[in-house]
C-alpha cells in the first residue's frame, strides 16, 4: 500500500482508535451462517461479530435468495469485517478447511458439546449457524469436526439464531480476551479501515 500522510484527512484520534480495536480483532474464530432466509438475522448476527472483535463471516446463501445489508441493523459494522459468500456449503468447507478451521456446528444431539466447552486453545475454530426451520443440513454435520448446543433450563428450547450467535461468540470471546493481534495483521486491518473510511474523499480525487 502506497504510503499517504492520513492525518491530513483523518485526526490522530481516528487512527489510534483504529489501532486499538485491530489489536483486540480475532482471526482464531470465524462465524459460519448455513441457508438462514431471514435477512435480519444476518445482518443481526455481523453486528454481533463486529461488536465481539470476530474479523471474518461465512454465509451460505440459500438457492435463488439474494442479501442485503442493513445499515440501521448492522449499525454500519458490515463495513469493518469480512464477509464471504457461497452458493454450496462444500465450498464453504472447502475454504474452512484450507484455512486451518476445525468446525463446531450448532446442533442437539447426544454427542453434542456445551456451547462453554468449545476449546479453542488448540486450533482454529469455526462456529456455524443453521437456518431458522431446519438448523443446520446434515451435509453441515457430516463436516462438523463436533457439535455443541446453548443449554436452556426454561419452556423454550431454542433461540432467535442471532441471540444463539451472540451468546456463543461473547463466552468464546472471553477466553481470548488477553490475545492481541500481531503487529503485521493489525497494521493490514488499519490500512483497511483507513481506506474504507477515506473512500468517499478518494472518490471525489482527493488521494490518487
Amino acid at each position: 500500500m502506497k504510503e499517504y500522510d492520513w492525518s491530513a484527512i483523518l485526526t490522530r484520534e481516528r487512527i489510534e482508535k483504529f489501532k486499538a480495536i485491530a489489536q483486540k480483532r480475532i482471526d482464531e474464530i470465524t462465524v459460519v451462517l448455513e441457508n438462514i432466509y431471514d435477512s435480519h438475522n444476518i445482518n443481526a448476527v455481523l453486528r454481533s461479530c463486529e461488536g465481539f472483535g470476530i474479523q471474518t463471516v461465512h454465509i451460505i446463501m440459500p438457492p435463488g435468495y439474494s442479501f442485503k445489508y442493513n445499515p440501521s441493523i448492522t449499525k454500519k459494522s458490515h463495513k469493518w469485517i469480512d464477509v464471504f459468500f457461497y452458493n454450496k456449503v462444500s465450498k464453504c468447507v472447502e475454504k474452512l478447511r484450507e484455512q486451518s478451521f476445525s468446525i463446531f456446528s450448532s446442533f442437539k444431539s447426544k454427542r453434542s458439546i456445551p456451547h462453554y466447552e468449545i476449546d479453542i486453545t488448540k486450533g482454529k475454530v469455526a462456529i456455524v449457524f443453521g437456518n431458522e426451520k431446519e438448523g443446520i443440513s446434515k451435509e453441515m454435520i457430516k463436516y462438523s469436526d463436533r457439535l455443541f448446543w446453548i443449554p436452556m433450563y426454561g419452556f423454550s428450547n431454542s433461540l432467535n439464531v442471532s441471540v444463539a450467535a451472540a451468546i456463543t461468540i461473547s463466552r468464546l470471546r472471553e477466553k481470548n480476551m488477553n490475545n492481541l493481534l500481531a503487529e503485521e495483521r493489525t497494521r493490514e486491518l488499519v490500512e483497511k479501515w483507513t481506506l474504507k473510511d477515506t473512500e468517499k474523499f478518494r472518490e471525489k480525487g482527493g488521494i490518487k
